[in-house]
């Protein structure tokens, strides 16, 4: 990222804290900055011009509604969403329909049904994807702590159910390697598909051991379980 980006990205951070919230409701601050050539076209943020409309979409359709965007790089201090309610169009697709060339992100969305689709929906668009430096996404994780708090609660894990195991006993490795790379994608980003699959081979070959009563020449299986959990793994 060039010194430009840098103050562009700063910019769209400054917008974010100009955000107005909405009574009741766990704060959010986000901004947006439009620019082409490294030189700024507009910038936005939440709230600016009607209560909970997005940044992205205060930018887009009402500051820049009539200009021509196809090429531009957006910066945008959350994933644009790909989730919204009913009429309305999420910011991911509106980015896709303007024909930016790149965009530029701050932090992945907290919510781990949204997380990384965004960023997907606009790779498999042909759009670019770069993310903000270090530094300043912390900056807004740190600005959006209650907000990063409420999504981390609200995240219960998974119940096994009997369908739930019917339909993974018939997935396919590509399958499984799509699931873990969704759910771990910001990990997962800059990871080539041949180390995730052979991650994930190695991950569920582990656990097959440990819950079979088998026991495979040459294999320990202690050693292998406190090999796991040393990797994080529960």
């Amino acid at each position: 990222m060039s010194t430009t980006d840098g103050d562009l990205a700063a910019r769209a951070i400054e917008e974010a804290r100009r955000s107005r919230q909405e009574p009741g409701r766990v704060p959010l601050f986000v901004g947006a900055v439009a620019s082409r050539d490294q030189e700024l076209l507009d910038a936005a943020y939440r709230g600016e011009l009607g209560a909970g409309e997005h940044a992205e979409y205060t930018l887009l359709e009402r500051k820049l509604k009539t200009a021509t965007l196809a090429g531009a790089t957006i910066f945008a201090t959350l994933e644009p969403c790909t989730k919204r309610g009913p009429g309305k169009v999420p910011c991911a697709e509106r980015l896709v329909e303007r024909r930016v060339g790149r965009v530029v992100i701050g932090t992945l969305d907290p919510n781990p049904d949204i997380r990384g689709l965004g960023v997907l929906a606009l790779r498999h668009a042909g759009i670019t994807v770069e993310f903000f430096p270090p530094a300043l996404t912390a900056e807004l994780e740190e600005l959006n702590r209650d907000f990063f708090r409420l999504q981390r609660a609200g995240a219960a894990p998974p119940v096994p159910t009997p369908e739930f195991l019917t339909a993974a006993a018939r997935r396919t490795l590509d399958q499984w390697y799509e699931s873990l790379n969704s759910t771990y994608f910001h990990r997962n980003f800059d990871r080539r598909p041949s180390d995730i699959c052979l991650h994930l081979i190695e991950v569920i070959g582990g656990l097959s051991l440990l819950a079979s009563d088998k026991s495979t020449p040459g294999v320990d299986r202690e050693a292998q379980l406190a090999m796991d959990r040393a990797r994080g793994k529960p």
